[in-house]
């Protein structure tokens, strides 16, 4: 018996595993390339941030410089001066950003080693 509204439309839709599967894998590229594109723009702040703080310590120590340029020390030393500056100033934050995310999931009673 054929219902008399539908007018010779069908009332089912047949979907494929593969078509679903197809959207599933759409959607997770339109993710990733998402979060790619978030990851990028947030490494890109953080570099500028750190430019702009080495940038202010280099302005701030011109007499330091000039003195040390006096003594006797070369343009390499003062470069690998403030390049293990800005390293140990990035280490350090690093450190204790994941030493809070540790503290976190160890008082949370979860526990996952990052």
């Amino acid at each position: 018996m054929v219902d008399p509204q539908l007018r010779g439309k069908q009332d089912i839709a047949v979907v494929s595993d593969k078509s679903f599967n197809d959207l599933i894998n759409q959607v997770t590229q339109v993710l990733s390339l998402t979060l790619a594109a978030i990851a990028s723009i947030s490494l890109l702040v953080g570099g500028i941030g750190i430019m702009n703080i080495m940038l202010v310590s280099v302005t701030e120590r011109t007499q330091e410089i000039g003195l040390r340029k006096a003594l006797g020390a070369t343009q390499e030393a003062i470069l690998t001066q403030f390049l293990i500056e800005a390293n140990h100033s990035v280490s350090s934050w690093r450190f204790s950003w994941r030493w809070c995310g540790h503290q976190w999931h160890y008082d949370c009673g979860t526990f996952y080693p990052f």
